[in-house]
């Protein structure tokens, strides 16, 4: 996994990583863009990268868990976009495991209905509607 990370940011060594982030145009960007790298090693079998996609795993659980309890028990989420549509069959599963344990059984965990922007509209008029 760390060679893939060098050869991608067109580094030497683990020294270099900081500074390569931090110089780039947009840091989040370049981070974002090592995502589908992740997905492959977890497909090779690299454990660092299935590693790092359970650490992704358990903040998706953690945000849609938030979003429930502050949404008066919410139990039907739908998770959209780039990074889960590309590694959907490793970190759906495990997504549901996190859901089972943090809210039990009846629960729904949706594929995109709607685009993002729009779960956005939808979510703020739900919360300027609520006393």
């Amino acid at each position: 996994m760390s060679l893939r990370l060098f050869e991608y940011l067109g580094i030497s060594g683990v020294d270099d990583v900081i500074n390569a982030v931090y110089s780039y145009p947009s840091p989040k960007e370049l981070i974002a863009g090592f995502a589908g790298l992740v997905v492959e090693e977890v497909r090779a079998g690299d454990e660092v990268a299935m590693k790092i996609i359970k650490e992704v795993a358990r903040e998706i659980v953690l945000a849609l868990y938030t979003a429930s309890k502050a949404l008066g028990g919410l139990r039907s989420f739908s998770v959209v976009e780039g990074f889960y549509e590309a590694s959907r069959d490793i970190i759906k599963p495990l997504i549901v495991r996190g859901l089972k344990r943090v809210l039990g059984r009846g629960f729904e965990l949706r594929e995109q209905a709607m685009p993002l922007e729009g779960a956005a509209v939808m979510l703020s008029l739900k919360s300027v509607n609520q006393p």
